[in-house]
């Protein structure tokens, strides 16, 4: 007697064999260590088996640019069975731009014919389309991931219709792109995000040919009108990005959760005051990881992170601070910093989460300043927050966590240490915004 097994059951049996043994849980196949080639060779052994581990094999695509785009949306609109089993794309360039020579920018003073000349001899291997990106995305019904890295994103072309609504999507990210609207003749720039409901958004090192989008000239931009913003559940910013400021100066979008990092370098704090303006209006989840090198940088600039406020982000109920305190002396600045971000929250916060990390070993003498800093600040939060429900205090491995919990229960009155309110944790080592967790 011969025994049929359904699709259902022959995939999940080979998705098991498939599975990630590492311990990382995420739903992107590409975080998946897939073996294509025992894959190939099951989509080979019956019928019965073909589709399944063909479904397998193309959950998680990498695309290289160039010419071989067009045929790649060729393929996928012959081959319907491979692209509705497409979840997760990335798309690349086939030689990273990391070699000697090869400039991620082009110098503002080179326009037109010329600017476009230049785009086409040194980075052929880059230029995308966002017309035949949208075109490829139309075609992938089961698409749940994007993830587009240095690449040259040229404008809409002119003649070439709008996409009707937005694609939903798990995630997008944006990686070190540039963004070149105005160099192919005919084409108009574009409002990438509003192509987009997204559940999560993360953008880092994106820039414009232009330096800045406040230098493009006055051209209208394109975007997808349904009388609505765009959609961004969870929106993670590491720096400058000119994709974000596209869209905040042509309207910006709803965004539930705000996740911003920012390094020493005084134009992103500037970027973070706008951002909080503009997308912490409905933000009820904010996580900032704060780096105190940029008041040492530039000491005479109002960039510090004390002048970001929290004042416009009224729904706000989570705020997370991580911070890297790589000089274990809190100066009158840090207190500053908290009490300015902290200060500025709305009343109606209901939990509160400080992240410690080191880059090296932090002994019990090193901890005592920055608990003498932090300790009256969290009575101080219990008193000011009437709605709050939890304030925790994580520490990473650098510190002694029985030391370091020690130290701020004796400091602590003894009615915030026995409240079901305040908690220590510990997490492992590492960069907080690396090592995030669900909000």
């Amino acid at each position: 007697m011969t025994l049929h097994l359904p699709y259902e059951v022959i995939y999940h049996m080979l998705r098991e064999t498939q599975r990630d043994t590492s311990g990382f849980i995420d739903d992107d196949p590409h975080r998946l260590h897939r073996d294509r080639r025992t894959l190939a060779f099951c989509s080979l052994v019956c019928l019965a088996w073909r589709l399944p581990a063909q479904a397998l094999l193309f959950e998680g695509l990498t695309v290289s640019l160039g010419s071989t785009l067009d045929g790649f949306l060729v393929f996928l609109r012959s081959t319907p069975h491979a692209a509705n089993a497409i979840r997760s794309l990335r798309l690349q360039p086939g030689t990273m731009p990391y070699d000697d020579g090869d400039e991620d920018t082009v110098d503002a003073e080179i326009h037109g014919v010329q600017l476009w000349e230049h785009v086409q001899q040194t980075s052929s291997e880059r230029l995308l389309s966002p017309a035949l990106l949208m075109d490829i995305v139309g075609t992938l019904h089961g698409l749940t991931h994007l993830h587009v890295e240095h690449s040259v994103f040229l404008g809409w072309p002119g003649g070439h219709s709008l996409p009707t609504r937005p694609k939903s999507l798990q995630s997008l990210n944006l990686f070190g792109n540039a963004y070149m609207p105005l160099v192919q003749p005919g084409s108009q720039p574009f409002d990438i995000l509003s192509f987009f409901k997204l559940g999560q958004l993360t953008v880092a090192g994106n820039h414009d040919a232009y330096g800045s989008q406040q230098h493009v000239p006055p051209v209208a931009v394109l975007a997808i009108l349904d009388n609505r913003p765009p959609v961004v559940s969870d929106l993670r910013f590491y720096g400058h990005d000119c994709f974000l400021e596209c869209n905040l100066r042509h309207g910006g979008c709803d965004v539930d959760r705000l996740t911003l990092y920012v390094s020493d370098i005084a134009p992103d704090v500037l970027d973070v005051r706008s951002l909080l303006e503009h997308y912490g209006r409905n933000a009820t989840h904010i996580h900032l990881d704060i780096d105190y090198s940029v008041e040492r940088e530039f000491p005479e600039e109002d960039v510090g992170w004390q002048t970001c406020s929290l004042a416009a982000c009224t729904q706000l109920q989570l705020l997370w601070l991580s911070w890297e305190i790589d000089e274990l002396r809190p100066d009158q600045n840090h207190a500053e910093v908290y009490d300015a971000i902290v200060g500025s929250a709305p009343r109606t916060l209901s939990e509160l989460k400080i992240s410690l990390s080191s880059p090296h070993r932090v002994t019990k003498e090193e901890f005592e300043p920055v608990a003498s800093c932090l300790a009256p600040r969290f009575v101080q939060a219990l008193a000011r927050f009437p709605e709050i429900r939890e304030v925790v205090l994580t520490v990473t491995r650098a510190f002694d966590y029985d030391d370091c919990k020690e130290m701020i229960h004796g400091m602590l009155p003894r009615a915030v240490v026995e409240s079901p309110v305040f908690r220590m944790a510990t997490k492992p080592s590492g960069h907080p915004i690396r090592n995030i967790d669900n909000l």
